[in-house]
C-alpha cells in the first residue's frame, strides 16, 4: 500500500465522485478507478459501494478511513517535530459556497499556494447546512458561510461583509414579498433576512433600492 494510493482514496472518500476527485488531485479519472481497484484487491474487500450518483464507502472502507486519517495524522505530526521552519504544509480542506468561491477565492487561494507550496489545498463547494455538518464531522479544517454561525466548537472570523437590498418603485410592506418568490429557495437564509428586515422597518418608503448580491447557498 503506498501512501499515494492512500490520499486517492481519502479524497475518493469525500468527494464520492471520481471525477471531482481526479479534479481534486489533478489525476486523470483512470488512474483514480485504477488506484482504488488495487486498494481493494489489496485488502481482500470493497471498499466503495458504486451506484447512479457517485460512489459511498463500505463498512470496511469507513474502517480504513479512519485508519487512514490517523496515518495522515501522524505523518503531519512527525514532519513538524522534524521540519526547522514553522511553515505550514499538510492537507487544507476548505469548503465554501458557490458565490464565493467564483468571486472571492480564486485569488485569495492563488496567492496562498504561492506563498505555502507544502499545503495540498483542497475545495468543497456546497450549501452552508452541508459544509456545517462535514465542519463537525472532521471533514473540512474551515469554510467561508454566510454568518454569524455561533457554536462553541467552532470558532468564527468574519472576512468581508455584503450588502443586500432591493429594487422597487413603490413602497413595499412585508406581505407583498411573503407569497413571491425573490430568491430560488423559499427557505433560503436570504429571504429569511430580507423578511426581518421588512418587519423591523415595517414598510420601506424609498423608491430605490438595489439587490448587489443574491446566492441560493
Amino acid at each position: 500500500m503506498e501512501l499515494k494510493d492512500l490520499r486517492i482514496f481519502v479524497t475518493l472518500a469525500y468527494e464520492e465522485n471520481t471525477t471531482k476527485t481526479a479534479e481534486v488531485l489533478n489525476y486523470v479519472q483512470s488512474n483514480i478507478t485504477a488506484r482504488i481497484k488495487k486498494l481493494e484487491e489489496e485488502f481482500q474487500t470493497p471498499l466503495f459501494y458504486r451506484h447512479s450518483k457517485g460512489m459511498t464507502l463500505t463498512p470496511k472502507g469507513r474502517q480504513l478511513l479512519d485508519y487512514a486519517e490517523q496515518i495522515f495524522h501522524l505523518i503531519d505530526e512527525t514532519r513538524h517535530a522534524l521540519m526547522d521552519d514553522e511553515l505550514p504544509f499538510g492537507h487544507l480542506r476548505i469548503g465554501t459556497n458557490e458565490t464565493t468561491a467564483s468571486s472571492k477565492l480564486p485569488q485569495l487561494l492563488a496567492s496562498y499556494s504561492k506563498k505555502y507550496p507544502d499545503v495540498e489545498l483542497s475545495l468543497r463547494v456546497e450549501r452552508t447546512a452541508f459544509l456545517l455538518e462535514d465542519l463537525f464531522n472532521y471533514q473540512l479544517d474551515g469554510a467561508f458561510m454566510v454568518g454569524p454561525i455561533e457554536h462553541p466548537d467552532l470558532v468564527s472570523t468574519p472576512v468581508f461583509t455584503e450588502k443586500l437590498v432591493l429594487f422597487s418603485s413603490e413602497p413595499i410592506q412585508v406581505h407583498d414579498v411573503r407569497d413571491k418568490t425573490l430568491l430560488t429557495r423559499p427557505n433560503d437564509l436570504y429571504r429569511e433576512r430580507l423578511e426581518s428586515w421588512l418587519e423591523d422597518e415595517g414598510s420601506i418608503q424609498n423608491e430605490l433600492w438595489s439587490l448587489t448580491r443574491w446566492n441560493p447557498y
